[in-house]
């Protein structure tokens, strides 16, 4: 883990509001909301992108900790938030401090959980959490569904 002080940046994309307890269960949003990105081609369809490779997921909006609802957003960084697609929805990533965990190379389907279970499994971690906003970085080329992620947990400082 790496601590990091990241500075603010925009995401557009398209979101869902769940829980932990939704996303284990039969009714879980985020593999849907993944599956209609790539099938949608979603990040084609959002202008001003930074880096047309870099999608994010955003953690965000929670009512408390991790068992409460939260938005999840799955998008890109943009420059600014003009000509937002209908649809899809734009949120400012403040300026904050983040603990970084890189997980190791594979599916994305596999090693997102191990990252988070890192998180669930430290203590430290879990006492320093915020609850405001955690995000996800992946580099995807081709619609490539494998590689390494690197998860932000925002923390107190």
């Amino acid at each position: 883990m790496t601590k990091l002080d990241v500075e603010k940046f925009r995401v557009v994309g398209i979101a869902a509001r769940t829980s932990h307890r939704t996303e284990n269960s039969s009714k879980a949003k985020i593999p849907h909301l993944w599956k209609r990105f790539f099938a949608e081609r979603i990040l084609e369809k959002i202008p001003n992108r930074v880096n047309p490779q870099k999608v994010f997921a955003v953690y965000t909006e929670y009512d408390s900790d991790e068992y409460g609802e939260y938005t999840f957003i799955l998008g890109t960084e943009v420059s600014e938030f003009r000509n937002i697609p209908e649809g899809m929805i734009g949120k400012t990533i403040k300026q904050d401090n983040y603990e970084m965990i890189q997980s190791e190379d594979g599916p994305f389907r596999e090693v997102v959980p191990k990252v988070w279970k890192k998180v669930w499994k430290n203590d430290k971690l879990r006492e320093k959490r915020k609850f405001e906003t955690d995000f996800e970085s992946y580099e995807i080329g081709d619609q490539n569904q494998k590689g390494t992620v690197k998860l932000f947990v925002g923390v107190a400082s």
